[in-house]
């Protein structure tokens, strides 16, 4: 996390990931629903793989990220592994296991990154017990107040991302100026809503820190995208997908240990 509040969600991303500028380390244990999602990747060493994305356990085998972390996935590749802090999937671990199916909401595009929320199934035994707060409906972010963004992101407009786990305050701002902001790059009203620190040191989220959580009042408001425009340097604000927005689709997943297809239609 470093300092160009670059869009939290989604900006029209050649990549899946992205990550947070300035920020600092999350100590270990703070957010013991927060999930690292691995694949393979060139950058990494043979035997061990880069962070991909964020995400955050709902329940016992179920966890929300977004689904632009999902769109290049190599499924029997990609490993979770649970309560994780450090950017290489480590190795040997009880709590790291194989992703199991996933699914999107059937109105998700990637250009536009509306619907920008996924759940992953896995299978496999472990001791967290103490899951992600859901918002309850209509809990939107208000403008003022302050929310916290967690993920692995770049830690400057140029360079590589975090080694360890990093959280960023953000205060929301009103839809307004962030439309008027991103007019000519992308869409963000809909499901979306807006953070800024411009003001503030330039703080934002960036590339690799797709699919962490947005958090106010220890409940998980929303769900970081994509942001590549943070490498442009400059600032803009950070823009998340609206937990509120998709509970239906959530809440369908919750009651089915796994879906039967990759997309439910419930939205």
């Amino acid at each position: 996390m470093k300092a160009s509040l670059a869009s939290l969600v989604g900006i029209l991303a050649a990549s899946p990931a992205s990550a947070i500028i300035g920020g600092e380390s999350v100590p270990a244990g703070k957010y013991p629903y927060i999930v690292s999602i691995y694949r393979p990747d060139l950058q990494a060493t043979k035997h061990r793989a880069l962070n991909q994305c964020t995400g955050v356990l709902l329940s016992k085998n179920l966890v929300l990220t977004s689904s632009s972390c999902l769109q290049f996935n190599r499924k029997p590749l990609t490993k979770i592994a649970l309560n994780s802090t450090e950017k290489f999937l480590p190795r040997g671990d009880k709590m790291l296991f194989r992703m199991g199916r996933w699914s999107s909401p059937r109105n998700w595009r990637h250009i536009g990154q509306e619907y920008n929320i996924a759940l992953i199934w896995f299978k496999g035994d472990h001791n967290i017990t103490q899951f992600a707060r859901l918002p309850t409906r209509g809990q939107v972010p208000r403008e003022g107040e302050v929310a916290t963004a967690v993920g692995f992101g770049v830690m400057s407009f140029r360079g590589d991302k975090s080694d360890v786990l990093r959280e960023l305050t953000l205060p929301i701002t009103d839809t307004a100026s962030c439309v008027e902001r991103f007019h000519d790059v992308m869409y963000v009203e809909g499901d979306k809503v807006c953070a800024d620190a411009c003001s503030e040191g330039r703080s934002s989220t960036c590339e690799g820190d797709s699919g962490g959580p947005v958090i106010v009042n220890d409940t998980v408001v929303g769900i970081i995208s994509d942001g590549p425009l943070c490498r442009r340097g400059g600032c803009f604000p950070s823009v998340f997908t609206v937990v509120a927005e998709h509970l239906p689709f959530i809440e369908t997943g919750m009651l089915h240990p796994e879906p039967d297809r990759l997309v439910m239609e419930v939205e």
